[in-house]
């Protein structure tokens, strides 16, 4: 399954590609050596993955896939709530749908929604600005009812469901 995670891989930051139960594909600046033992870190919502996996051979420069070796039971936990939240297919249409319609006409310019102790706050994003923890970033020409709609559907989420929102616009953003 695709997506675009922050990750902690040997110290170094790098971005979660694609997770399965056995594995993930990540992408990352620093050279890792096929065969070593490594460890992989993300948040998922207000849990962590922290595991203990094996580098495995690469077929794109800067790609790797780990193999875990290690996945303690709180682990195991978050990667299977990660897992049950990308795997909800009408939230991906939904949002994907949405924000790759304001795509077509682009200026590059994106809104920040943070949604904060029952409030919406908005603003203009700076450039290169990542998701936020607590809502997401879209296409400064996306509609007001499309943004009220994402509003709304991110307030009726769970942790996890909200991290697959924000998933969903980055990876959309970011194609």
């Amino acid at each position: 399954m695709n997506i675009h995670v922050p990750v902690r891989v040997s110290g170094a930051d790098g971005v979660l590609i694609e997770l399965s139960e056995c594995h993930a594909r990540i992408r990352l600046g620093n050279r890792l050596a096929a065969g070593s033992e490594t460890t992989l870190v993300f948040d998922w919502g207000a849990s962590w993955f922290i595991a203990t996996a094996r580098v495995g051979s690469t077929e794109v420069a800067g790609e790797y896939e780990l193999q875990f070796l290690h996945v303690p039971p709180n682990a195991k936990e978050t990667l299977d709530a990660a897992l049950r939240t990308l795997k909800d297919e009408r939230l991906r249409l939904s949002v994907g749908h949405i924000i790759g319609e304001a795509l077509a006409g682009r200026s590059h310019e994106l809104l920040r929604y943070r949604f904060i102790a029952g409030k919406w706050i908005v603003r203009t994003a700076k450039p290169d600005e990542q998701q936020p923890v607590d809502g997401f970033l879209v296409p400064a020409e996306l509609g007001e009812i499309d943004r009220t709609r994402l509003c709304a559907g991110y307030e009726q989420l769970d942790s996890d469901g909200r991290q697959m929102l924000r998933l969903l616009a980055a990876a959309k953003l970011a194609a």
